[in-house]
């Protein structure tokens, strides 16, 4: 696992601002976190827009919104300590398979390193070649598609065992069956902006939360589509857990052939 696992972050959630510290013992405890109750996500949409290109040059504004599910701070240590920990499993796994370098984003066995080293890495590799064929692609909404017991079986089969253990289990049932709130709600119910609630140790007391979830709590109860608490660890498995519900959208094909002079 990596050295460092835990980020101690101190924006306003559910629950109060905490030190990981005092927390690790807990969330390490198997048990402990298959009884733990999660607080719902906070939900808000982000302006991922950008300036392109068209095919005859001509610059225009693609417009994309991206979902951001953000957890309170217990629920996000458990995340990190447990996708931290699937993600080493699933090294192991994948050079027990012989293809630890076929996908290298988001891994935790390869501190110190970014994109720009792993674009290097290929860059160097397609040199030595005398040709080839470099696909670029892109998954078309990969994880709003992701079915539920297909993405089960997969985690199986990474870890090794017929079934999950506790803490698994419940972590998995929390981001397919996950329950969120909309970050507008909270504003709307505070008569605040979020930017303005900054300080806060928490939005709400106790029984104003009871009675908040009660008029606004939201939940997917659909088969497919999971939330983001896994989302670095699931987003380099994603070759493993194809289905043909995901669509992957081939944007180009580029031939390369060493010149020789």
């Amino acid at each position: 696992m990596s050295k460092q696992i835990y980020k101690d972050k101190f924006y306003t959630h559910f629950d109060k601002k905490k030190y990981h510290t005092n927390y690790e013992q807990s969330v390490q405890n198997i048990n402990w976190v298959s009884r733990h109750g999660f607080y719902p996500f906070i939900h808000f949409q982000m302006d991922c827009s950008k300036y392109t290109n068209d095919l005859e040059g001509n610059k225009f504004i693609k417009e994309k919104n991206r979902d951001i599910y953000y957890a309170a701070h217990i629920d996000r240590f458990i995340y990190e300590y447990y996708g931290n920990r699937l993600n080493s499993k699933y090294n192991n796994y994948m050079k027990s398979k012989g293809i630890g370098r076929v996908s290298t984003a988001y891994r935790n066995c390869s501190p110190g390193k970014c994109n720009i080293d792993f674009a290097k890495e290929v860059f160097e590799y397609i040199a030595k070649c005398e040709s080839a064929y470099i696909f670029v692609g892109d998954f078309s909404k990969f994880f709003d598609n992701l079915d539920h017991r297909y993405l089960k079986e997969k985690i199986k089969c990474v870890v090794g065992e017929k079934s999950l253990d506790v803490a698994d289990y419940a972590i998995y049932k929390n981001i397919t069956k996950f329950t969120y709130v909309e970050a507008e709600d909270i504003e709307a119910e505070k008569g605040l902006f979020r930017r303005d609630m900054r300080e806060l140790d928490k939005y709400f007391e106790t029984d104003e939360f009871h009675d908040f979830k009660k008029k606004y709590l939201h939940k997917n109860s659909k088969d497919y589509e999971i939330c983001v608490s896994w989302i670095n660890i699931l987003k380099q498995m994603n070759f493993m857990i194809l289905k043909r519900s995901i669509f992957i959208k081939i944007v180009k094909i580029i031939r390369f052939r060493k010149v020789h002079l």
